[in-house]
């Protein structure tokens, strides 16, 4: 039987991890452990000047007040090193392109390939006026997994899978296919007065030339990327 690492970057009580708790359950023993608060868009940051407190929430559920890649470490440094997989997800929102670099949720998985450990990390792209279909993501996911975790994986080599919209047809699992990464930068800057500034983007209108990741899941398909440290 397997052992997984589940970690995301949403927190504990995020539906996506849930989600894919419900997913991985009956392919082996489950060990999570997330972030205590969310934390979207921290990339690989780590807790280097500070302790990280966990805390256990019931049998193989560890809160920690850190960060995606903390819980990665921790994890496979002091609480479950003999995990044989590591998976992070399902993030809120597509982690595509440009978004691997930015995302918490890719950088759990990236740490993971630093430990030795083959990983993935999970998002639902939602699309404009839409919501998350958490049960369309965690049916894809339980015809899907078995065959993403019987894949070779490379040291160093870690997967990004993005799911699209779900199609609203009951059984309808996408087919996916293979995709490099467009890492085109889709946001602008703007000045909003004399000392702020912030970023704005529209996901939904982003590059996606043929045959990148994007382009893959927005056209209803779950995007399979390998990434490579």
């Amino acid at each position: 039987m397997k052992t997984f690492l589940l970690t995301n970057d949403d927190g504990m009580d995020a539906p996506g991890l849930k989600a894919l708790e419900e997913a991985v359950s009956p392919l082996g023993r489950l060990v999570v452990l997330a972030p205590a608060h969310p934390q979207s868009g921290i990339s690989h940051r780590v807790s280097i000047w500070e302790t990280v407190d966990v805390i256990q929430e019931g049998e193989n559920r560890y809160r920690v007040f850190g960060t995606p890649a903390d819980c990665v470490r921790i994890g496979l440094r002091e609480i479950v090193p003999e995990a044989d997989y590591v998976l992070s997800g399902i993030n809120i929102g597509a982690n595509l392109g440009y978004d691997i670099y930015l995302s918490g949720t890719v950088a759990a998985a990236r740490e993971a390939a630093f430990q030795g450990k083959p990983a993935m990390a999970l998002s639902q792209y939602i699309a404009a006026d839409c919501k998350p279909d958490w049960n369309a993501a965690r049916e894809t996911l339980q015809v899907l997994l078995p065959e993403f975790l019987a894949m070779q994986v490379k040291s160093l080599e870690y997967f990004n899978i993005n799911l699209p919209q779900a199609s609203g047809t009951p059984g309808n699992t996408p087919q996916w296919e293979s995709g490099w990464p467009e890492t085109t930068p889709y946001d602008t800057c703007i000045r909003v007065d004399d000392q702020r500034y912030a970023y704005t983007a529209d996901m939904h209108a982003r590059p996606r030339p043929a045959g990148c990741d994007v382009d893959v899941c927005f056209s209803g398909k779950v995007s399979f990327t390998r990434l490579r440290i």
